[in-house]
């Protein structure tokens, strides 16, 4: 699958978040691991719908790499800051720009976790499968009440793209 960031509507808009996601990326790579990309990015490349904007990028790592990634975060993305969570997450912010390190053990429980390679802007990352996508959001809809609701819509759009 390809993905050509400058189609997109809001290129300009979504371009430095997209730079920041693969230089972390690029880093998980350094550390050993391939992240995935989920949430509303990965929805939005399976349904083509963009509408909703995309605020963050999401990616799916085990847990275990959360110490490793917060330190070379901080030692090699100037002006990041990075939060290890209390709800399994690294969220790393830098300015406006927010990203995301879930926990593939606690996020992706009942879903296979297959993904299809991307590229983006002639870089490869790993974005989850539609498949995989929908599980994560019926998850969802079990697991987050407050987040229930926006995620039953999201899998009724996703199984509708499989079927």
């Amino acid at each position: 699958m390809k993905l050509d960031i400058s189609e997109i509507v809001n290129f300009q808009e979504l371009k430095p978040l997209l730079s920041l996601a693969i230089n972390l990326q690029k880093i998980c790579v350094r550390l050993g691991t391939w992240p995935i990309i989920y949430g509303s990015v990965a929805y939005s490349v399976h349904t083509n719908d963009w509408s909703n904007g995309v605020n963050d990028v999401d990616f799916l790592v085990k847990e275990a790499l959360f110490d490793g990634l917060a330190d070379a975060v901080s030692r090699d993305v100037p002006d990041a800051q990075c939060e290890i969570t209390t709800y399994h997450s690294l969220k790393i912010l830098k300015n406006s720009l927010k990203i995301s390190f879930d926990s593939i053990e606690h996020y992706l429980k009942t879903a296979s976790g297959e993904f299809t390679t991307v590229s983006i802007d002639g870089n490869e990352l790993h974005l989850l499968n539609r498949i995989s996508l929908l599980g994560c959001y019926q998850q969802g809809v079990e697991t987050i009440p407050s987040k229930s609701e926006i995620y039953a819509a999201k899998a009724n759009v996703l199984s509708l793209a499989i079927s």
